[in-house]
């Protein structure tokens, strides 16, 4: 083998992922082929102003929604924030929305075509009886219910009952919502909708 080859693995080069890429400057700082996005995020929003990033200012620049009109679309966590706002975009986009809360809202009701409440993802049976609640079938399916605490999360200061808490809403909740479809017969070789973890 090249030696290339045997630095970066074989068929290293046909990664179509940026992420999972090998690096090939060894350890270097990235070139202006390799950048990366900047990780603080205010900072990240700072650089997108002063180069006018169109595309990182206005979504409109690179999002069509029209591809979700008339899909079925399942979004998990979907009473406020950011569950909310991916509802109503759907729902102008023309999907069809199933969202999934703890407890609903008038608004949510009227921008969902079908409500599942009672719906925790920490619990395996509830995530059941979510599943069992969909009858038709998907072709989307958003992740979106999380757990954030607002705490100091540090080595001094390590909050482990809060950690295990997010870990519980935002790994293995996705894992029970899979399994919970699967069961229900949701995913299967004929059908296999698109997942999205937020």
């Amino acid at each position: 083998l090249s030696q290339s080859r045997r630095l970066n693995g074989v068929g290293a080069g046909r990664l179509k992922s940026k992420a999972l890429r090998p690096n090939t400057n060894g350890g270097k700082t990235p070139t202006k082929k390799e950048k990366f996005s900047i990780p603080d995020q205010v900072a990240r929003f700072a650089n997108a102003q002063k180069t006018k990033n169109a595309r990182y200012l206005d979504i409109t620049t690179v999002y069509d929604g029209s591809v979700y009109k008339g899909k079925r679309v399942l979004v998990v966590g979907a009473s406020k924030g950011l569950g909310l706002e991916l509802i109503k975009e759907l729902s102008n986009s023309g999907a069809d929305c199933v969202a999934t809360c703890r407890k609903s809202t008038p608004e949510l009701d009227s921008l969902a075509k079908q409500v599942v409440t009672n719906v925790d993802v920490t619990a395996y049976s509830s995530m059941q009886e979510m599943a069992a609640q969909i009858k038709e079938p998907l072709d989307y399916i958003i992740f979106n219910a999380g757990y954030f605490p607002d705490v100091v999360d540090n080595l001094d200061s390590v909050q482990d009952a809060e950690a295990m808490k997010q870990i519980d809403v935002c790994a293995l909740g996705p894992l029970r919502c899979v399994a919970a479809l699967k069961g229900a017969g949701h995913f299967s070789f004929e059908k296999k909708p698109k997942m999205i973890i937020i």
